[in-house]
């Protein structure tokens, strides 16, 4: 086969190729000119976890010192900043003014912070009751514990939670049983807090 024969046979096989990749374009294997892209963005934030500290000392659930001679007798505590005791029964030994000997425990949450804080809501959960029992020589006598009804002040769920920290208060309703055993009484209850 000569040159100009081969040239032709080259040429006639390119035109080919190219008629075959034309005609492949138009079952779809081109560039469609009628698609479009836009580009889309993914976002998040992260906040604080909620937090909640329990106040100690003259913060912490205190009903005072009493005295008692029945079972049933009570002893009440409201839930505030300035608490009210109300005994039924028993005789207490110090004054009814808040601050001398009795306070409702105090609790502080707090959650995101700051100019950008998001604004959210929790749940707040406070158990039913809890018991006190006798501390020091007489431990473990549990015949002697009393029950303690609790309440707190935070309201309706879920709280509000802002850029400031939420404070509320738990009071309760201590009830005694006989025999009363003198001595030191104490006990513990767990309080919850979530975001919703």
């Amino acid at each position: 086969m000569n040159s100009g024969k081969l040239a032709r046979f080259n040429l006639r096989a390119v035109n080919a190729a190219l008629a075959s990749a034309v005609a492949l374009a138009g079952v779809g294997f081109g560039i469609n000119a009628n698609a479009a892209t836009a580009t889309g963005t993914a976002d998040a934030r992260v906040i604080s976890p909620i937090t909640i500290t329990a106040g100690t000392g003259t913060d912490a659930l205190n009903f005072g010192a009493f005295s008692t001679d029945a079972a049933g007798q009570t002893v009440q505590i409201s839930p505030a900043a300035l608490p009210v005791r109300t005994p039924t029964g028993v005789k207490v030994v110090n004054s009814a003014a808040s601050g001398s000997g009795f306070s409702a425990g105090k609790f502080t949450v707090t959650g995101d912070t700051g100019t950008s804080a998001v604004s959210t809501t929790f749940t707040l959960t406070v158990p039913a009751s809890t018991e006190i029992a006798i501390s020091g020589a007489g431990a473990g006598d549990t015949s002697s514990r009393m029950t303690v009804a609790l309440a707190h002040s935070a309201g309706a769920n879920p709280v509000a939670l802002g850029t400031t920290a939420v404070v509320f208060y738990v009071g309760g309703t201590l009830t005694t049983r006989s025999p009363q055993v003198a001595g030191a009484y104490s006990g513990t209850y767990t309080v919850t807090v979530e975001y919703n």
